[in-house]
């Protein structure tokens, strides 16, 4: 629950109802994998990029995301 308070996860469910709630989020975000799979890149971005093209690169990825 620490997680929850702190950001990192959105909710923690009872075990009673944790597989009908999951069922139900799958459904908010659609091909998670492929976000998580560019977030990922651009955290490898920011090691190297300026604050400028870090927030550059970030807008094409959000553009991406809206289209998709």
């Amino acid at each position: 629950m620490e997680a929850e308070r702190m950001g990192m996860i959105y909710k923690v469910f009872p075990d009673e109802v944790f597989a009908e709630e999951s069922r139900k989020c799958r459904y908010i975000v659609p091909n998670a994998h492929q976000r998580i799979s560019l977030y990922k890149k651009i955290l490898s971005l920011s090691f190297t990029n300026t604050f400028g093209q870090q927030l550059q690169q970030e807008d094409v990825i959000q553009q991406q995301q809206q289209i998709q």
